[in-house]
């Protein structure tokens, strides 16, 4: 061996860090961080939650009967199967189908535009191609859409399609109702 590799230093330090005891940092995290002790209300149950959801999917749907809303934009197609079957649910299907017909509507995607041509909605905006975001931020953008009232189903919040509708200052107003599909029942062997 070479002298220069005999006399070098080790890269690791013969001094092991030991990390403090567990107890040690959960004391000292627990005495940096302020305690709430004030009373809050408890989580929702899942009835409760549910309930609330159906709620503010009933709203979702009177609004749009009544024509406050000028464009409407689904972002997937379980967003239009979902409003109609809860429209359905309601009994107000075929009211909220004729205000679809009555209303600007905009897919990012073929299967939503499918599912609004089963219903006799007319073409929406943005359905075809490979590239539909990118149509659909160009179809939005030929629209005249300041101080127009619009409503997204099921986009991400932040979303080059939200970036879009806030620059042209339409006024949006985005809501999730996608349901949540149930399990289909497993049986187990005894």
């Amino acid at each position: 061996m070479s002298k220069a590799l005999m006399n070098s230093k080790p890269a690791v330090s013969p001094t092991p860090i030991i990390p403090p005891p567990k107890s040690r940092v959960n004391a000292m995290v627990a005495g940096s961080a302020p305690v709430h002790r004030a009373a809050s209300s408890p989580p929702l149950t899942g009835a409760e939650a549910l309930s609330q959801a159906q709620d503010e999917v009933r709203v979702v749907v009177d609004r749009l009967i009544a024509g406050r809303y000028d464009v409407l934009i689904f972002m997937t197609g379980n967003s239009v199967s979902s409003l109609l079957d809860l429209a359905r649910e309601l009994g107000r299907q075929e009211a909220l189908v004729h205000a679809l017909r009555a209303m600007k509507t905009a897919c990012s995607g073929p299967k939503a535009a499918a599912l609004l041509r089963r219903f006799g909605v007319q073409r929406p905006l943005g359905e075809c191609g490979p590239f539909t975001m990118r149509r659909l931020r160009y179809s939005l953008g030929r629209l005249e859409l300041e101080g127009r009232r619009v409503l997204r189903l099921d986009g991400a919040p932040g979303d080059s399609i939200a970036a879009e509708l806030r620059a042209q200052r339409a006024r949006l107003r985005e809501c999730s109702i996608t349901r949540r599909r149930r399990a289909s029942k497993v049986n187990l062997p005894d």
